[in-house]
C-alpha cells in the first residue's frame, strides 16, 4: 500500500538584460506499508512474506546564476541532493519476531559547477569545471546465504567522496549548415582510491556528426567514451569492523559506444522516419564475488543490491537496431511507432557472457491519438516486449529449514544457471480520454485513464514456496532428522494475476 507525496518549485529573477538567477527544487516522501488483511490466497501470503516495509524521502535544491556578455555567457550552478532510505522486514511480519534485515542509509551530494559558453567566428565553444562533495552512510543488519551456510552481517559505514573534473566542447556547421560537427572532452576523478584519483585515467573524448543529404534525408553519427562511478552501496560496503571491503578493487565503469543512422521527413504530413543502430561495450563493471555474477545481472526488486564484496572485472556489451515513425499532429491524428531489436550481455566470474536481466531482445511501442472537436481527445498506448531472462531457483539449499527461516522465505537463485530461462512475451494496452475547457481565468482538464484495458495476464515466473498444513505451518519432510538437516517440502505458486486499473483525474490551471 504505497503512498507518494511530491513537491516542486521554480523561481526565476531577472536583474536586467545581463544577469538572472534561477532557484529550483523537487522533493518526495514515499511510504510503503503492507496490507496484512490481504492474505487469503497463497500468492498473497507469499508476497506479504517477501515485500518489506520501506520509507524513502529525498530532495534536490539548487541555484543557477547566469551572466551575459557581448558574445558569451557564464553559468555558475550550486545544488544539493539528499536521499534517505529505510528498509526492514520482520519474520512473518510479526514485530515480536527478530528482524530478517534492517537497512538505513543516507546519501548527500553537494555540487558546484562553472561553465563558460562563447562563440569564436562560426565556432560555438564551451568549457567548465565541476566539484562535488558526497557523503554516504549506512547501518545494515542482514543475513548472507552461501549454499547451505547462513552468515550474519552487521556493519556501519561512512563514505566521504570528493569528486572533481573538467569538460570542453566545440561545434561548427559547414557547407551551408548541411554538415554539423561537434568534438568534446571530459575528465573525472575522486578520492576513493589511487586509481580513481587520477582524472586523466578517466579522460573521455566524444565526437558527433550529422549531414543533410537532401532537405528530407539526413545521416547522423556519434561515438564516445564515458565513465560512471559504481553505486554507493558497493563503494560503501564494509566489514563488521567498518573497513571498506571494495576500496582497492573497484574502478570507474567504462563505456565505449557508437550510434549511427538515418532520418527522413515528409513535410506534407508532418511525418518523420528514423533508423538507427548502436553498439556499446562496458568494462570494469562490478563483479559480485560471492555470487559470481555481474552487478548488472542482479536486476531490480524490492530492497537493495550491491552491498557485498565486488571487483571491477566484469565486462558487458549491448547492440541493436531501432526503427521509429513519428506522426506530428496532422488532420487531428498524432502518434509514435517504434521497434527495437537488441542484445544485452555481461560476463560472469568465468568470463562467459550471459544475457543481462534486461535482455528481452524485442521491444515495440505504439502510441496513437486523435483530437476531436470541442476539445475532446482520445489516446491509446500499446506495448509488446520479448520474454525477460530469469535465473532458476536453488531448490536444494532453499529447502533447508535453517536457510528458509534465515531468509524469511525469499527464494535463493541458482546462479550457475544465470538467466538461462525466459518468461513469456509481455504485452498490454492503456487508454486515455480527455475533455478540456478553456475559460477566461482557468483551464480545466478532466480525464479517464485505464491501465491494462484488456486485462493482460502477469507472465512473471511462478514463486517458489513451502507446502503448508491446515494451520499454515511449513511441512517438514524429515522431522526426525537433526535441526541442521531438516528440510521443508517445496511447491510452486502460479503468478497469473492481473488488474484493470481505471483512474479519474482533474487538472486545474489558473
Amino acid at each position: 500500500m504505497p503512498t507518494y507525496s511530491d513537491v516542486q518549485y521554480k523561481v526565476v529573477h531577472k536583474f536586467n538584460n545581463k544577469h538572472d538567477l534561477t532557484f529550483i527544487g523537487v522533493g518526495a516522501y514515499d511510504m510503503l506499508r503492507l496490507n496484512l488483511k490481504q492474505n487469503e490466497t497463497d500468492a498473497q501470503k507469499f508476497l506479504l512474506r517477501n515485500i518489506p516495509y520501506q520509507d524513502q524521502w529525498n530532495y534536490t535544491i539548487g541555484a543557477r546564476y547566469r551572466y551575459f556578455m557581448k558574445s558569451s555567457f557564464m553559468l555558475i550552478t550550486l545544488s544539493r541532493s539528499y536521499f534517505s532510505n529505510s528498509i526492514y522486514k520482520n519474520f512473518n511480519n510479526d514485530n515480536s519476531q527478530p528482524r530478517l534485515y534492517d537497512l538505513k542509509s543516507n546519501e548527500a551530494e553537494n555540487k558546484l559547477r562553472f561553465e563558460h559558453v562563447f562563440r569564436v567566428k562560426e565556432y560555438k565553444v564551451s568549457y567548465g569545471v565541476n566539484y562535488e562533495y558526497a557523503r554516504y552512510t549506512t547501518k545494515t543488519t542482514n543475513k548472507l546465504t552461501l549454499g547451505d551456510t547462513v552468515i550474519d552481517i552487521q556493519y556501519a559505514s561512512k563514505l566521504k567522496l570528493q569528486k572533481y573534473g573538467f569538460f570542453a566542447q566545440a561545434s561548427k556547421a559547414f557547407f551551408d549548415e548541411r554538415l554539423s560537427l561537434s568534438l568534446g572532452v571530459r575528465a573525472d576523478g575522486n578520492n576513493y582510491n589511487k586509481k580513481m584519483a587520477n582524472l586523466f585515467r578517466q579522460f573521455s573524448p566524444r565526437f558527433s556528426a550529422s549531414y543533410a543529404i537532401t532537405n528530407y534525408l539526413s545521416v547522423n553519427f556519434n561515438t564516445g567514451l564515458y565513465y560512471q562511478l559504481p553505486p554507493y552501496t558497493t563503494l560503501g560496503y564494509a566489514d563488521n569492523s567498518g573497513t571498506l571491503v571494495n576500496k582497492d578493487r573497484l574502478d570507474y565503469i567504462r563505456n565505449f559506444q557508437t550510434v549511427g543512422g538515418f532520418s527522413s521527413t515528409i513535410n506534407s504530413s508532418n511525418t518523420k522516419f528514423s533508423l538507427e543502430g548502436f553498439y556499446k561495450k562496458y568494462y570494469n563493471y562490478p563483479m559480485l564475488l560471492n555470487k559470481g555474477i555481474s552487478l548488472a545481472n542482479l536486476g531490480g526488486d524490492f530492497g537493495w543490491i550491491g552491498d557485498e564484496p565486488a571487483a571491477a572485472t566484469s565486462k558487458g556489451k549491448s547492440y541493436g537496431v531501432e526503427f521509429s515513425v513519428q506522426q506530428k499532429l496532422w488532420k487531428g491524428v498524432y502518434g509514435i511507432l517504434s521497434y527495437t531489436w537488441f542484445r544485452s550481455m555481461f560476463t560472469d566470474i568465468n568470463d562467459n557472457y550471459n544475457s543481462s536481466s534486461w535482455d528481452s531482445r524485442h521491444v515495440a511501442n505504439l502510441t496513437i491519438g486523435y483530437k476531436f472537436k470541442r476539445n475532446w481527445e482520445i489516446g491509446v498506448k500499446f506495448n509488446v516486449q520479448g520474454g525477460l531472462p530469469y535465473t532458476p531457483d536453488d531448490t536444494t539449499n532453499f529447502a533447508y529449514k535453517k536457510v528458509y527461516d534465515a531468509n524469511g522465505g525469499v527464494p535463493l537463485k541458482e546462479y550457475s544457471m544465470l538467466n538461462s530461462l525466459r518468461t513469456k512475451v509481455l504485452h498490454g494496452m492503456n487508454l486515455r480520454v480527455d475533455k478540456k475547457w478553456f475559460l477566461k481565468k482557468i483551464n480545466i482538464n478532466l480525464y479517464l485513464d485505464v491501465t491494462n484495458v484488456y486485462n493482460a495476464k502477469d507472465v512473471s515466473p511462478a514463486n517458489l514456496d513451502v507446502v503448508r498444513d491446515v494451520n499454515s505451518n511449513p511441512v517438514i519432510l524429515n522431522p526426525d532428522a537433526p535441526v541442521e538437516q531438516q528440510r521443508y517440502q517445496l511447491q510452486y505458486l502460479k503468478n497469473n494475476g492481473s488488474n484493470v486499473l481505471p483512474t479519474v483525474g482533474l487538472v486545474l490551471e489558473l
